[in-house]
């Protein structure tokens, strides 16, 4: 009996799913209709969404590409030295990747090498902002504040630099070079003694060590550091760098020395005569002076600071006929 009563519930279960001849019942291609139309549907959809998402990469890489194109041309132009030429690539580059800090690196660099510091500065700080660990960015900022005689900017960059990289001898030296040009003799002479090769490259920084030892008292291994200049490759020119600094320094024997070593042969006879008898002016040797900047006018070398030199000369020598008759010369 149960399982006559189970299997009539079930029957009855399913007659009474049978509809009735009042129901609706949909045409067979209406019903089929409807699910293919939903599925082409979500395929567009799907379409147009692969597109959308796809699109924009495949152009930014494109774009990428070709900002690295006109950045590496830039970079055989620049190695080259077509510096000019350089940097319209470079700014092409940036154009395209305005945000790459490489790409405003180099062409903050190529900038500086072409002595547009200030556009290079900004565009250099632009790099740093992007990616703060570029070294040579930092240096190239540094020396570009230097340059414009931002010293004491060029100094933070410097020190960043050397916490970054401790020891690192280029921003050494120069942070030797700015130190100076803050009259910070102390640490001027430390820095730059600490990087002897790297100083004796160029007068200039030979000079600025030799001018922070005069200060700090060590005015024998200033006047040593100045002797250097007699056998640089930079010549004459060098030479009278150091003789100026040495005339500064109050230290005549060593100015005239290097002046006179240079002397026979200097290209600028009034150049030289002239600093000569200035320093035998300083040295209070007014009869040398006179002696030599009367040489000079007998050669031909006649300028109105070389009357008016020879006038205090005269001056000096409790002479002031003289000195009324030179002016007028």
């Amino acid at each position: 009996m149960i399982q006559i009563v189970a299997r009539r519930h079930v029957s009855d279960s399913v007659m009474s799913e049978v509809p009735s001849s009042n129901t609706y019942i949909p045409h067979k291609q209406s019903a089929q209709c409807c699910p293919r139309g939903i599925n082409r549907w979500i395929a567009l959809s799907l379409l147009i969404l692969f597109l959308v998402s796809t699109f924009p990469p495949l152009w930014a890489a494109n774009q990428s590409t070709e900002a690295e194109k006109y950045a590496n041309n830039g970079l055989d132009l620049a190695q080259a030295g077509n510096l000019a030429a350089a940097e319209a690539e470079l700014r092409q580059a940036v154009r395209l990747a305005p945000r790459n800090p490489s790409f405003l690196a180099d062409l903050g660099t190529v900038l500086a090498m072409e002595r547009k510091l200030g556009e290079s500065t900004d565009i250099l700080k632009r790099a740093l902002q992007l990616d703060s660990s570029n070294l040579t960015a930092q240096q190239y900022l540094a020396a570009n504040l230097w340059q414009l005689h931002r010293y004491l900017e060029a100094k933070q960059e410097l020190e960043a630099l050397l916490k970054k990289k401790p020891g690192d001898k280029p921003a050494t030296l120069l942070l030797g070079m700015v130190s100076e040009n803050l009259k910070d003799y102390a640490a001027a002479a430390r820095l730059l003694g600490s990087v002897p090769a790297l100083v004796r490259e160029r007068p200039e920084s030979i000079a600025a060590l030799a001018r922070s030892l005069y200060h700090t008292g060590q005015k024998e291994k200033g006047r040593a550091a100045l002797q250097q200049l007699l056998t640089h490759p930079a010549g004459p020119q060098g030479v009278l760098l150091g003789a100026q600094i040495a005339d500064e320094m109050h230290d005549y024997a060593t100015a005239e020395k290097l002046l006179l070593s240079i002397k026979p042969a200097f290209p600028d006879q009034a150049t030289v005569g002239y600093q000569l008898a200035l320093v035998q002016f300083h040295a209070k040797g007014f009869a040398e002076a006179q002696r030599t900047l009367q040489n000079l006018i007998d050669s031909g070398y006649k300028s109105g600071k070389v009357s008016n030199l020879l006038g205090w000369c005269y001056l000096q020598q409790h002479s002031s006929r003289n000195r009324n008759q030179i002016i007028s010369i």
